[in-house]
């Protein structure tokens, strides 16, 4: 019974193309998975730009560590709203490559002792 009703009420607010074209369809679920395939995913694109953002983001000299790791964590969590999860170790990996050449002995460090920290675990290390 909700079915339909949502059935109905979708069918409503389509274009008369898009309506005749879903008639005949009995879900409303069976009328969403149709549709997502007809106009794919729009948010590629700003996905592409969010991590383009990410990754040629550098940390500007006289920039406090906690104001570049907060600029960071905001740009890897939109990446996440996006449904563009990247795992904690890449996301280190990211953030180590934005940093200055003042922490050139930190990067080979972290990378020598195999560490694994999260992002507010860096922060504080860095």
């Amino acid at each position: 019974m909700a079915d339909e009703k949502a059935r109905c009420i979708i069918l409503g607010s389509l274009s008369n193309v898009l309506h005749q074209q879903h008639m005949g369809i009995a879900t409303t679920y069976e009328i969403f998975l149709n549709l997502q395939e007809m106009f794919g995913d729009k948010d590629g694109p700003i996905r592409q730009v969010a991590l383009r953002t990410i990754m040629s983001t550098k940390m500007t000299k006289g920039t406090p560590v906690r104001d570049h790791m907060i600029c960071m964590i905001s740009l890897l969590n939109e990446m996440e709203i996006l449904r563009d999860k990247i795992d904690g170790e890449t996301q280190v990996a990211m953030i180590l490559e934005t940093l200055p050449d003042s922490f050139k002995m930190f990067k080979p460090n972290y990378n020598m002792n195999k560490l694994m920290m999260s992002l507010p675990e860096l922060m504080k290390e860095l």
